[in-house]
C-alpha cells in the first residue's frame, strides 16, 4: 500500500482505514519539499493532508508525519477548538464585528495577514499537537508501530538557530510577531522530546532571553490548563493567546458551541 507513491506498513495502513471509517476520506498530497513536514487543511468537508517526500526521510520518520497529520482530521471530528487570523474574517461577519474596533485602533500598525495567519497556525499546534503527540505514543504501544520523531525535531532546531541570531531586535508587538511567534516555538520545543532542549535553551537565553521568559510563561499555562481534551485545550489556546496580547490579531473557534463561538 502506497500513501504519495512512498510505501507504508501494513499497521500504518489499518491504522488509515481505522481514522477514515471516523472521519471519511482522507485526500493526500505532496507537499513542497521546502514547506513544512505534513500539513492538514479541512476544506469543503473534505480531510487534505499534504506530506513530504524527501528521499532520505526514512519510514518511520514518513510514517510519523502521515500519523501525526491524521490525528488532526480526527481532532476536526471531534470538535477541537482552533487558532484563526482575525482578518480571515469578511466585515459583515460576528467574528469581524468582535475584534473590529481593536484593528482600527490598530491604524498603521496593523498585523499583515500573512505572519497573524502563521502566528495562529503555531499558536494551534502547540496546544493541539500534545494531544496529537499522545494519540501517537498509545498507537505505539497498542498497534506495535514505530515513529521517528528525530528529523522534524532537528528541522525545528535548525530553523530556530538561524533565527536566534546575534543581534536580532526582538520586541512584542512588531510588525512580522517574531517575537511572539519564537515565544510559542519555546514552549513548543520544552514540551517536547527533543534531545536539543538544552542546547535551544541556551540560545534563547543568549540572543533573546526575554522571549525565552515569555516561553516559560506560556509552558506555566500550558501545565495549569491542560491540553488534554476540547474544553482544556481551548482554555489554554485562550489564555496563551491572551498572554501575547494578541486578542485582537488571533481568534479562538470553538465549534462545539451552539453557534460555534469565538474567544
Amino acid at each position: 500500500m502506497k500513501i504519495v507513491g512512498r510505501t507504508v506498513s501494513d499497521t500504518l495502513w489499518s491504522i488509515l482505514r481505522e481514522v477514515e471509517s471516523r472521519c471519511g476520506e482522507i485526500q493526500f498530497h505532496k507537499q513542497d519539499p521546502q514547506g513544512n513536514y505534513g500539513s492538514y487543511q479541512l476544506k469543503d468537508g473534505q480531510h487534505h493532508i499534504w506530506v513530504r517526500t524527501d528521499s532520505n526521510l526514512t519510514s518511520p520518520q514518513f510514517e510519523h508525519i502521515v500519523a501525526h497529520e491524521m490525528m488532526h482530521a480526527v481532532q476536526v471530528e471531534q470538535n477541537w477548538p482552533t487558532a484563526k487570523a482575525a482578518q480571515d474574517y469578511g466585515d459583515g461577519s460576528c467574528e469581524a464585528k468582535l475584534v473590529a474596533r481593536g484593528l482600527q485602533a490598530l491604524g498603521d500598525e496593523i498585523i499583515s495577514l500573512g505572519f497573524a495567519r502563521q502566528l495562529a497556525r503555531e499558536l494551534h499546534s502547540l496546544v493541539l499537537d500534545l494531544d496529537v503527540e499522545d494519540r501517537l505514543k498509545k498507537l505505539e504501544r497498542s498497534c506495535r508501530i514505530v515513529f521517528d520523531r528525530t528529523y522534524q525535531m532537528e528541522g525545528r532546531y535548525q530553523n530556530l538557530k538561524r533565527r536566534l541570531e546575534p543581534g536580532s531586535s526582538l520586541s512584542p508587538g512588531s510588525f512580522n510577531l517574531e517575537y511572539e511567534r519564537l515565544a510559542l516555538s519555546y514552549a513548543q520545543e520544552m514540551s517536547s522530546t527533543s534531545t536539543r532542549k538544552a542546547s535551544l535553551q541556551k540560545l534563547y537565553l543568549k540572543h533573546a532571553p526575554s522571549v525565552a521568559e515569555k516561553g516559560k510563561e506560556l509552558l506555566r499555562i500550558l501545565g495549569e490548563k491542560g491540553w488534554g481534551n476540547p474544553e482544556q485545550a481551548l482554555t489554554s489556546m485562550i489564555a496563551i493567546r491572551d498572554s501575547l496580547g494578541l486578542a485582537k490579531t488571533c481568534i479562538i473557534v470553538n465549534p462545539r458551541s451552539e453557534s460555534g463561538s469565538w474567544g
